[in-house]
């Protein structure tokens, strides 16, 4: 259920303002004091600062990286651009599509471009096989009633068709924990064989590394989200520029500018407040902290006290995604030449290729961007950027011959390597849903935690912002 704006605003309003701290941080006296310091500068902590602004809290925003946005992260290529991290907004994004209208962005529906483009070729021990001979083919391991669907919607069927939950927000439900087993042995229970578990979601994990390491409860909750999706509207909006303008122009509408390159190695909750020292030294206190950073990072900075019980279970074990992307310009379009998709789905190390279609026109092919994931995406990273462009390149061309010496890949993102982030998404593995999801965002004295990762009802870009909300709910409290 959304947060009501303007009950945060009126209830914050009658807090009282606090009083900045006077106490050192980490033992030594702090170079900076104010109300707020919020720990990251992606969207659940823009969305936190400029709540907490608007009803009069003096807020300070800390960011590693030298860039705001967080997994929020844009790039240009080919006049063009496209998106390494938050890629869309369905129709049920009311806070995203809210924080771009409040800071003039614009959006467009760019789902209609993409529908019309058609399916991607389906790639196999490195052969386009022929949809229509895909039903018949030897390589098929599906029966009734899925032999004709491509492996990428056999597992996305099988799971809505037995999904427990009515609601998104069912899953974080005591009487839903008894579904906290593995997806495997959901799929397998569902009739589904090794082999076809394999193709349908091992080849290209969605989340994890297999159907063994996620939690099918994780999955009901993803496949309830989706749903509500399109039962709202069938919409995919973006920013006409890239959804990097969103947090720039949030980050930008702050009294203060985040500061960048601000690493945060150690937090210190006390009786009174909190206290921050970051890498290079500087140290900053202020009455309550709200801290965004995934628990893949957070768990290498020391905080005080420690953390105990569920919550420090899931600080210290919650799997994130792995994800390598490779952006790939194309020197002519091939895929006229041997009139195939441009998009791909394979089960070799490129993962699945994607024409983006952010041009003027609803036929124009901007770039094309390789996901990795998971196993392959630590393989990819292993050789190293180099060697990671060269293999991608080598793949398509020798898929797609057309495609010989009209392909450069020009960039490797990697989030599995950023040190901000250590992967993307969160996954839950089996067992961790009822282990610690009620647990883990719980106010550690003064310090408190958002993220998508900690959000209940919504994911993605949506799961980030509602996340936001319910800290400063909590923050406001004390000051």
């Amino acid at each position: 259920m959304a947060m009501n704006r303007r009950t945060l605003l009126t209830s914050a309003a009658l807090a009282g303002a606090g009083a900045l701290m006077a106490r050192s941080p980490i033992g030594a006296r702090a170079q900076e004091q104010t109300d707020v310091i919020v720990l990251g500068a992606g969207l659940s902590g823009l969305h936190a600062a400029g709540l907490l602004e608007e009803v009069g809290k003096r807020v300070l925003v800390l960011e590693g990286r030298d860039r705001v946005g967080g997994k929020i992260l844009t790039y240009e290529v080919n006049g063009g651009h496209g998106e390494l991290g938050g890629q869309s907004m369905g129709a049920g994004y009311g806070r995203a599509i809210d924080a771009a209208e409040r800071n003039n962005v614009e959006l467009y529906n760019y789902l209609p471009r993409f529908m019309n483009a058609g399916a991607p070729e389906l790639v196999l021990d490195g052969k386009v096989i022929a949809k229509d001979t895909w039903e018949n083919s030897p390589l098929n391991p599906f029966t009734a009633p899925y032999q004709a669907a491509m492996p990428w919607d056999v597992a996305p069927r099988v799971i809505a068709e037995g999904n427990p939950l009515r609601d998104s927000g069912d899953w974080v439900e005591p009487a839903s924990f008894k579904h906290d087993t593995s997806l495997h042995a959901f799929l397998t229970k569902q009739g589904m064989t090794d082999a076809q578990i394999d193709l349908a979601y091992d080849t290209i994990v969605g989340y994890g590394t297999s159907a063994h390491d996620v939690s099918a409860l994780m999955m009901f909750f993803v496949d309830a989200w989706n749903r509500m999706q399109q039962q709202v509207a069938p919409i995919s909006y973006g920013a006409r520029q890239g959804n990097s303008k969103i947090t720039e122009a949030m980050a930008a509408s702050l009294s203060s500018e985040p500061r960048l390159g601000q690493e945060v190695v150690a937090i210190e909750s006390t009786s009174d407040g909190v206290d921050v020292r970051c890498r290079d030294g500087s140290r900053y206190s202020a009455r309550a902290a709200i801290c965004t950073f995934p628990f893949s990072t957070l768990r290498n900075v020391h905080v005080s006290p420690v953390l105990i019980g569920a919550q420090r279970m899931a600080v210290q074990t919650l799997p994130f995604m792995k994800i390598t992307m490779v952006v790939i310009e194309a020197k002519s379009p091939y895929w006229e030449k041997d009139g195939l998709n441009p998009s791909m789905w394979t089960d070799g190390p490129i993962g699945t290729l994607t024409a983006l279609r952010y041009g003027e026109s609803d036929d124009e092919v901007t770039a094309l961007t390789a996901w990795a994931r998971g196993n392959t995406a630590d393989y990819l990273d292993r050789l190293g950027p180099k060697a990671t462009k060269e293999l991608v390149v080598r793949e398509i061309e020798a898929i797609r011959p057309a495609a010989k010496g009209q392909v450069k890949a020009v960039h490797v993102h990697s989030w599995g390597l950023d040190p901000f982030s250590a992967g993307d998404w969160a996954v839950f593995a089996p067992g961790q849903v009822a282990a610690f999801v009620n647990d883990m965002a719980k106010p550690h004295g003064n310090l408190f935690f958002c993220g998508e990762h900690t959000a209940k009802v919504n994911r993605g870009m949506e799961g980030a912002l509602e996340s936001a909300e319910r800290a400063v709910f909590e923050a406001i409290e004390i000051i």
